[in-house]
């Protein structure tokens, strides 16, 4: 495992004030997001997402420690597959919507993982698995 270093609190507030505004996907498809449409749909679905972005480096920071702690999800396919169960407004009208719908759904999604407890911790902050996951998954892009 490469070391990472220590995550600065600015940085990381940063990153989750881009994070509430906004958050990550790009072009493979794995087994939800092949009935999502063929590479097109979720190249396109991944700019959507990225757009969100404020800070993308500071996003991918904290994916790298999420994937630190959960390897088992270090794939493109499998935080799809995860993102899409999460979310099943990612297959189809996430990114047709406008900018500031696309952010409100995400963090409609983030405060329901939040009520239901569905959080970890990444450097002493605490997320909901969902925007740790969507960092995870701007680690993973090129």
């Amino acid at each position: 495992m490469v070391s990472r270093g220590r995550i600065s609190r600015r940085a990381t507030v940063k990153a989750l004030a881009g994070l509430v505004a906004a958050l990550p996907l790009t072009k493979r498809t794995g087994l939800l997001a092949a009935d999502a449409a063929a590479d097109g749909r979720v190249a396109v679905l991944a700019a959507a997402i990225v757009d969100l972005f404020s800070h993308e480096t500071s996003a991918r920071m904290i994916g790298l420690r999420y994937l630190d702690q959960n390897p088992t999800e270090a794939s493109f396919d499998t935080l799809l597959d995860k993102l899409l169960v999460d979310l099943p407004e990612l297959r189809s009208d996430f990114p047709g919507g406008s900018r500031a719908a696309r952010a409100k759904l995400l963090r409609e999604q983030v405060r329901r993982e939040f009520e239901l407890g569905s959080l970890v911790r990444i450097g002493g902050w605490v997320l909901s698995v969902f925007e740790a996951r969507l960092c995870a998954f701007a680690a993973l892009l090129p």
